[in-house]
């Protein structure tokens, strides 16, 4: 039983993908997020799919809200900067690194 969120950072964005679906199968009532980044900044840049943008916003509000929940992400998602939750308010601005 879940009380507050955990982050398990996985190698890649396959083996993220791979074991979200297999708690989604072996946990159905536990909230399984995904925070998919592309390995390859190019391809970030290329193919940033409203889905995958989709998903890290799910992911981060459940980090945020500190729901009972299991948020997965690769080291590339993990390495990815992003704003301060406090910073999100308008006239500030930061990065968490």
């Amino acid at each position: 039983k879940l009380t507050q969120p955990q982050l398990i950072i996985v190698d890649s964005l396959y083996h993220m993908q791979k074991l979200a679906t297999d708690l989604e199968n072996l946990l159905p009532d536990t909230e399984i997020y995904q925070f998919p980044v592309e390995e390859v900044l190019a391809a970030e840049v290329a193919t940033s799919s409203p889905n995958y943008r989709l998903q890290r916003v799910l992911a981060l509000n459940a980090l945020q809200q500190q729901t009972p929940a299991i948020v997965i992400a690769s080291v590339a998602g993990l390495r990815r900067n992003l704003i301060a939750p406090a910073a999100a308010r308008p006239g500030q601005t930061a990065l968490v690194q």
